[in-house]
This record gives structure tokens, C-alpha cells and sequence, in this order.
């Protein structure tokens, strides 16, 4: 091959076959495509699409195998001619496509081809955009014409000297303070305010704690702050500033959010306090030369003392403080608030602030109206019960003077700041009086809160009860204090309705309704019979009754009877006296079945009688027959009275012609239980006519240390009303019988 000229110059290199160009090798067609990206987006290897093909199709045809000969002659040709003809088209699409892929290299390279031009073409457009990019940054950096006076200046002095003024003080560092010039200095304005404190500073008494320490004066005002202030210089009318304050609290309670009330305040907090106090410490001084307003701008002018009346600014200072100290106590209480009622609280309890935040409201034992309750019924005689149980207010009020006096100071403290005025500014009245307030907490129970009217004298608590406690700020304590409070009240009027009310028969015995106080709380224990006793509490929470049963049978079935028995009474709690009454009945009647069964005696809680048939037997609230087993006729009746049991064997007759078959009572013998433990028998037998003769009411039963059916130590504080063992109950049936 013959060397390729060019510009008058070539050459040809025999080992490699390649010509040379002005010295530059030309590379070759397939060095060329080499270099080209390899574009391979939207392709298919076709030997992959072959193969798919294939065996899809084989697929089908094996199925057609298997299933084709259970089919009919018709279907199976049905079958195979469509199978034909989809693969003939799968077929020919497979053949179409193979005869495409001849070009798919000539399609390949130009798609290579493609690809290199646009990245190509992005480089030029990427060199563009760099060079107009260093255009439009090396414009700014042209150099600045020769200045050639600061070059005299340099040469000539050694330094500029037309710099600014405002630049050097703001650029040249000061020379620093030696240490005994930062000593006397302080010493210098510890001077001037000791001497503005002694001899013209009003200072409230509340306040007259100070020491001066560090170029500053450190003011504390017990149970509310610490501040420290500072002198702006010597003269009289310099004016003070706040450098820093703390406010004196502990959150009580639950720590949890502790970090977000600080008692040295922090960021923007802390200079909202510091610039409102510097406000009111220089209320009646004029404007520094530097904040002066520009020109044009007129500001309303300063307040001026009237004639007679001294500057107090500290005393400006301490109403600020006390008020600021006061609502963050406030605003503490009302976050323990709102996190109680995000601890479970939140429907029985709500949180209430005023506008001015100086009033906080909490609502306890809050109830659901009868309104909301839907799909149940009210009752029209139902008693109308408040929707919350009581309100504990906390508010930021004024200090009211003690009797007889104009000023809630001590003596003491009176004349100490009379003593001051008259001392500092003689006959001049200062600018501002203090201003004493306090947290004051109100509490304020409904009334008829769980269908109960409490005494006055039950509903209050002393003022150093209520009284917040900086030291230890805890709302929940506070509100447990109350709660506590009223629950005691409401199981007091609970205890007098037992004891004094209609029911008074019933529970009218030492020991049989009991207020006892277990860890802080309240509750309500009724003897019912034996060793069965009922509580009521009250939760502190909800504010619901609950009843809980302590006894033998408090296991047998009777928590789902008491969780029943619980909500019914939560709807109307007028109702409690009544269910305890019922209660203890049913109690002693359930016992004394269990006794029955026990024995293997035939019981009944009622018979087929008329109503004039039971009333022979006296007034009964409740009665068990336990029929003979020897005498069906006849039955050994205990007869429930409000004081204790009566017994009686009664012979019955069956009155066949009636609807029911009513019985009638025939004879009628009370029986002397004392007696007949003592093995001596006493019955007195009657013939009862309709006129219903006086009985003989059997005489109560004295319990031996020797029964049998003793109870244990815990029970024997109770009275032995319905108190009928196992062995007394046989030996009355096994003389019955």
C-alpha cells in the first residue's frame, strides 16, 4: 500500500500497515467503532426470544397431551385447529422478526453513532458555558486605578492616614484593662451603689435582702426570685439594668417536662424579662444619646414626675418580678394540668385559663350528660345530677390589708418602710407603691355532686391547706388534697343516711358501717352478715362509686353481679342506701341457702301463698322454706326481719280447686332458737285465723365461744344478727322433723 501525502510530508509504517499524517497516527475504522458507547436500551437478544417461543409452545402442546384425551372427536379437532392457528401466528411473527435482526448491526451502529454526536455535542455547549462563566468572573477582577496619595502616605509615614474613624474603632482593638484597673473600677460602682441604696433608692421591704458582690448588686425576694443589677455609671441620673434574674420554684410531682420550665431563664425568655425590666427601671429617664430616633422620626414624649414624687425604679422592678414570678407558677400548674389529662384524665377532668392567664380552672369528676348517652332511655323520676363534681380555682389576686390596717405588711415591715421613706426623701411621696399579690386557691364543690348534699363545715378546707407551695408546685397533689376531701364528705352523709335514715334498723349495731381511712383515701365498709362485707369507694379519678365484696363468697360469681350492680348505681348514686339494703337481704338469704344445700334440705325462696297467707308471718324482708323431708306438708320458714332472723314451723295445705294451687298456712309454731341450742324446747303452736292474731317473736341467739360455727376474731367486732351456723340450722331441722 502507497504512502498517503499530505501537506508535503508522509510516511508509511510497514509493521503496521497504518499510514502517518504530518507525524500523527490515523486510526482505523474498527479503532473507531471501538471508541463509540455501546447503546443497548429497548434490544432483545433474539436468541432469547427464540427460546421463549419454543417453549411456550411446547408447553401448550403438552397440555393439549394430556387433556385432549378425555375430550370428544369434535372438540379435540376444535381444540387442536385453534392451537394451529395461534402458532402459526406466533410462528410468523417469530419468522418476521428474525428476518429484522439482519439489520440489527447496521441498526446497532448508527444508534452508537447517535449516542457519541449528542455527547458530543454536550461537551461544546458544556465549553460554552465555562467560557462566558469566566468572562463574567474575571470582570470584576480588573485592578483599580494606581492610588498614588496612599502610596505617598505609606512611603512617606509608614501608615495610612485617611482610614475612617468609625472603621478604626471598629477594627483596631482597644488596649485592654490591667487587672487592678477591672478591681478598682468595680470597686468604683460597688461604691456608688452602696451609696444610692443607703441614701436615696427606695427598696421594698419584700426585697431588703441585697449584697454587693462583682460590680453587682444581688436582690432576693423569698419564695419568688433572685435578680442582680448593675449601674450604667456614677452620676445621679445614670439609671439601673437588669443583668440577670432567677426565679425561685420547685416542680413538684412527676419530673417529666422539668427541663421546660428553667428557674434562670434562658434565649428569648430571658431577654423579654430583661429589656420589660430595664422599661420600667428607667420608666422616667430620658433617652441615651444613642437612641436617638433619625431625623424626621418624632416620638411621644417621656413621662414626667409629678412635682413632689421621687423615682423609685426598684420598686417598678419588684411588681414586674413578683407578677412574672407568679404566672410562671401559674402557667407551671396548668402544664401539670394538661399532662394529667393526657395520663388518663382527659374525660373526667378539664383545664380552664382566662384570657389574662392570671385564673386557672380545674374541673374534676366531669359526667357525661344524659343526652349524650344514646341508645339508652332515661328514666323520667331520675334524680338530675351535676356533669362535674367540683371546681378547684387558682388565681393571681391581690393581698388584702389585715384588719385594721391599710397595708397587708407586718407591723414591722410597715414601719421599716416608713422609716426608709421618710429618711430618703423626706417630705416626697415615691412614684410607685408595691403591690403585694399572691396565688389564691378556691375550692368550690358542686352541689349534689353524686346525689348528696354535704355539710358546709364538710365542704371546706383551711387556708394553709390550700396554699401553694413554691417550694414544691404540684397541681395533681393539690387536687388528690381535695378530691380526698370531698370524697370524705360524700361517705360521711353516705354513713349518717345507713345509720340514722329508714334504714336505720338495719345497720344501726357498733361496727356495721365503718368510714375507715387506708393510705390516703377513703372507704365505706358495711357489715352485710357474718364475714360478708361490702366497700364502697369512691375513685378519684372518674369519680365513680365502686362496690367490692370481702367474704366467702366474694369468689363464687359475684364480681360480675358487683360490676353490674356498680354501673347501676353510678347512674342514679341516690340509689346506694337502697341497694345496700337489698343487698345485705340477699346476702343473708344466699347464705343461708348455702347452709341449706349444704345439709341436703329441700329450700325455697317463696311459696304459692296469697298475700294475706304471708302476712301471718309478720313484716319479713325475705323468707326460706325449707320443706320437711319426712312431712311435705310441712316447713321450717326463716323469716328475715330488719333486726335479725325469726323461726317458724308452719303446716300448709294445698288448695286443689284454685288456678295456681294456692296454699294456705294452717298451724303456725315459733320457734325459741336460744332453747333449743340449750337442748330445751319451746314452741308455741296457734291456730292463725283470717282476724291474724299476735305471734311470739322468738328471742335472739347468743353465740357461745364454744360454736361451732363460730367466726374468727376479725368478724366477732360485728354484731351476732343473722349470724346462723351449720350446727344450730340442723339441730332446728332435726326438731322440726
Amino acid at each position: 500500500m502507497s504512502g498517503v501525502v499530505s501537506n508535503g510530508a508522509s510516511s508509511f509504517d510497514p509493521s503496521h500497515g497504518q499510514p502517518f499524517t504530518n507525524g500523527f497516527h490515523e486510526p482505523s475504522i474498527e479503532e473507531l467503532l471501538h471508541e463509540l458507547p455501546v447503546v443497548q436500551d429497548g434490544q432483545v437478544p433474539l436468541g432469547e426470544l427464540v427460546s421463549r417461543v419454543a417453549q411456550a409452545l411446547y408447553a401448550e402442546l403438552s397440555e393439549l397431551a394430556e387433556t385432549m384425551p378425555n375430550m370428544s372427536d369434535a372438540a379435540r379437532k376444535r381444540v387442536l385447529a385453534d392451537w394451529v392457528v395461534h402458532s402459526k401466528k406466533q410462528v410468523v411473527k417469530l419468522y418476521a422478526v428474525v428476518k429484522w435482526a439482519r439489520d440489527a448491526e447496521v441498526v446497532q451502529k448508527a444508534m452508537n453513532v447517535t449516542a457519541f454526536l449528542m455527547d458530543q455535542n454536550r461537551q461544546f455547549e458544556d465549553a460554552v458555558h465555562g467560557l462566558k462563566y469566566a468572562k463574567d468572573s474575571l470582570d470584576p477582577a480588573r485592578l483599580r486605578n494606581h492610588d498614588l496619595l496612599t502610596a505617598l502616605d505609606v512611603l512617606t509615614t509608614g501608615s495610612y492616614r485617611r482610614l475612617p474613624s468609625c472603621i478604626k474603632k471598629a477594627i483596631i482593638p482597644q488596649t485592654p484593662l490591667t487587672d487592678e484597673e477591672v478591681a478598682k473600677t468595680l470597686a468604683d460602682i460597688e461604691d456608688a451603689m452602696r451609696y444610692r441604696l443607703r441614701m436615696t433608692e427606695i427598696i421594698p421591704v419584700e426585697m431588703s435582702r441585697y449584697c454587693i458582690d462583682k460590680g453587682r448588686v444581688h436582690f432576693t425576694a423569698p419564695r419568688l426570685f433572685e435578680t442582680s443589677l448593675c449601674l450604667k455609671g456614677a452620676q445621679s441620673n445614670d439609671g439601673w439594668f437588669v443583668v440577670d434574674v432567677e426565679f425561685l420554684f420547685n416542680v413538684g410531682g412527676d419530673q417529666s417536662g422539668l427541663q421546660d420550665f428553667p428557674r434562670r431563664p434562658s434565649g428569648m425568655l430571658k431577654r423579654h424579662i430583661l429589656d420589660e425590666g430595664d422599661a420600667r427601671l428607667a420608666f422616667y429617664l430620658p433617652l441615651p444619646a444613642d437612641q436617638q430616633p433619625p431625623p424626621g422620626v418624632e416620638l411621644p414624649p417621656r413621662p414626667q414626675l409629678p412635682d413632689g414624687f421621687a423615682d423609685a425604679p426598684l420598686v417598678r422592678l419588684y411588681n414586674f418580678l413578683q407578677m412574672m414570678s407568679l404566672s410562671y407558677q401559674l402557667e407551671i400548674m396548668w402544664f401539670q394540668g394538661e399532662r394529667l389529662r393526657s395520663l388518663g384524665w382527659a374525660d373526667y377532668l378539664t383545664i380552664g385559663m382566662t384570657n389574662n392567664r392570671q385564673t386557672l380552672t380545674v374541673s374534676y369528676w366531669i359526667r357525661r350528660s344524659p343526652s349524650e348517652t344514646a341508645g339508652r332511655p332515661q328514666p323520667p323520676n331520675r334524680a338530675k345530677l351535676p356533669l362535674l363534681g367540683g371546681t378547684l380555682t387558682i388565681s393571681i389576686v391581690p393581698v388584702q390589708p389585715k384588719p385594721g390596717s391599710k397595708s397587708s405588711r407586718s407591723p414591722k415591715d410597715r414601719i421599716l418602710a416608713e422609716l426608709q421613706q421618710r429618711a430618703k426623701l423626706d417630705i416626697a411621696r415615691p412614684s410607685d407603691e408595691v403591690e403585694s399579690f399572691k396565688l389564691d386557691v378556691k375550692w368550690q364543690p358542686e352541689i349534689g355532686a353524686l346525689g348528696v348534699g354535704i355539710p358546709p363545715e364538710d365542704a371546706c378546707l383551711s387556708e394553709a391547706e390550700l396554699q401553694i407551695n413554691s417550694e414544691d408546685l404540684d397541681l395533681e397533689a393539690l387536687l388528690r388534697k381535695v378530691i380526698t376531701k370531698h370524697t370524705e364528705a360524700i361517705l360521711k352523709v353516705f354513713k349518717f343516711q345507713l345509720q340514722h335514715g329508714p334504714s336505720r334498723n338495719v345497720f344501726s349495731d357498733p361496727g356495721e358501717v365503718e368510714l375507715i381511712s387506708e393510705d390516703g383515701s377513703y372507704t365505706l365498709r358495711t357489715h352485710l352478715c357474718a364475714d360478708e362485707i361490702v366497700v364502697v369507694t369512691i375513685d378519684a379519678r372518674t369519680g365513680r362509686l365502686n362496690l367490692r365484696d370481702t367474704g366467702d363468697l366474694a369468689a363464687a360469681g359475684r364480681g360480675s353481679r358487683f360490676a353490674l350492680l356498680t354501673q347501676t348505681l353510678n347512674e342514679n348514686p341516690t340509689m346506694l342506701v337502697q341497694l345496700l339494703v337489698t343487698l345485705k337481704f340477699s346476702t343473708i338469704t344466699e347464705a343461708v341457702e348455702q347452709k341449706a344445700k349444704y345439709l341436703g334440705l329441700q329450700s325455697y325462696r317463696i311459696r304459692n301463698f296469697p298475700r294475706e297467707e304471708l302476712q301471718k308471718l309478720g313484716p319479713a324482708r325475705g323468707t326460706l322454706y325449707i320443706q320437711l323431708s319426712r312431712f311435705p306438708n310441712h316447713y321450717l320458714v326463716l323469716v328475715i326481719t330488719d333486726e335479725d332472723f325469726r323461726y317458724a314451723l308452719i303446716s300448709v295445705k294445698v288448695l286443689s280447686e284454685t288456678v295456681h294451687a294456692n296454699m294456705i298456712m294452717e298451724d303456725i309454731g315459733w320457734l325459741d332458737v336460744r332453747r333449743i341450742h340449750g337442748d330445751e324446747l319451746a314452741i308455741h303452736l296457734q291456730n292463725v285465723t283470717l282476724d291474724g292474731d299476735d305471734t311470739v317473736v322468738g328471742q335472739r341467739r347468743k353465740r357461745g365461744p364454744d360454736d361451732v360455727g363460730g367466726r374468727t376474731d376479725s368478724v366477732q367486732r360485728f354484731s351476732s344478727r343473722f349470724n346462723l351456723d351449720t350446727k344450730t340450722l340442723r339441730e332446728l331441722y332435726a326438731y322440726c322433723w
